[in-house]
């Protein structure tokens, strides 16, 4: 289907000060499927982000609202709305708000799966389809 409602799709917290929701389109109907693309919403409370990951997909994030500090590679700047991050696939990169009200924003994939590995002591993957409580990661 073409269209997606994104109100119906739910919200799940993905670590504690974040929710996020991932669109994808929805299967039947008339219409060809866009079967290698998604797009997410996220909302992060202030000092709440996304840690250091890489995705094995090309991937742009969009401020909607509020500032971010995003980083790509070797690259930090601070962004806000109007301003994209163009993310090369395996290239580390990560985000955080560093403002005072919610951080809206928005990313598209090009990829169904969401799968994420996340850099730290021990690298670890993260499905969107079957999230681990962020406590294990």
């Amino acid at each position: 289907m073409p269209f997606v409602e994104h109100e119906a799709i739910p919200w799940r917290q993905n670590r504690p000060g974040s929710r996020i929701r991932t669109i994808v389109d929805l299967e039947g109907g008339e219409a060809p499927l866009a079967g290698q693309l998604a797009l997410i919403e996220q909302v992060c409370e202030p000092g709440v982000g996304a840690p250091t990951h890489w995705h094995a997909f090309d991937e742009v994030l969009q401020v909607v609202e509020g500032a971010a500090e995003v980083w790509i590679g070797e690259q930090r700047r601070r962004i806000g709305p109007g301003v994209s991050a163009f993310i090369p696939a395996r290239v580390r990169h990560g985000f955080r708000n560093v403002g005072h009200a919610p951080l809206c924003i928005q990313g598209a994939f090009a990829a169904r799966e969401l799968v994420t590995h996340f850099v730290g002591h021990e690298e670890q993957v993260v499905r969107a389809d079957r999230p681990i409580p962020w406590e294990q990661r």
